[in-house]
């Protein structure tokens, strides 16, 4: 019989495993496009007379902000858990940007084929339309893959890299 995790045993497995999932995410995203992808080395904080914003988990990918999550999928599918993800995803820093949660399926190695989540007036404005306000904040739901033809054809990314 195992010994029982100490709590910060639990926090170290929790951080591997998400830095595993998001160096998984920048190699993806460097192959299709984005060669800048990098995980970001700082976080947000809050002082008594100062505030940072956190950049998100990934840089490098400008006029993106990127949220990574490798948790099972029975409890990402609770609503206050994405409900609580998009708080986080919304209070990241940049103002005039892509907002994406990507979100590592179970037993899913191919990133490609994670769900990455957004808000539909997102999607709305990366197929063309203009940036339209409320009541278009229903999360919408897709393969990270398709995401990617999303952003390219918006103009994201690489594009040299993308034509060759």
């Amino acid at each position: 019989m195992t010994a029982a995790r100490t709590p910060a045993q639990r926090g170290a497995w929790s951080r591997n495993k998400g830095a595993k999932a998001e160096r998984n995410l920048v190699a993806y995203l460097r192959q299709v496009g984005f060669g800048g992808a990098e995980r970001a080395v700082r976080t947000g904080y809050r002082t008594t007379t100062r505030t940072s914003a956190d950049p998100g988990d990934l840089t490098g990918t400008p006029g993106i902000v990127w949220s990574i999550k490798d948790v099972a999928e029975a409890e990402a599918r609770k609503p206050s858990v994405l409900a609580g993800w998009f708080v986080e995803l919304d209070a990241m820093e940049g103002t005039d940007v892509v907002r994406l949660l990507v979100h590592k399926r179970s037993g899913c190695v191919d990133p490609g084929r994670w769900w990455c989540w957004m808000r539909l007036r997102t999607l709305l404005a990366l197929d063309g339309h203009e940036r339209l306000s409320t009541p278009y904040e229903v999360p919408v739901r897709m393969d990270l893959g398709d995401v990617v033809l999303f952003l390219h054809a918006a103009g994201y990314g690489d594009q040299a890299e993308v034509a060759s």
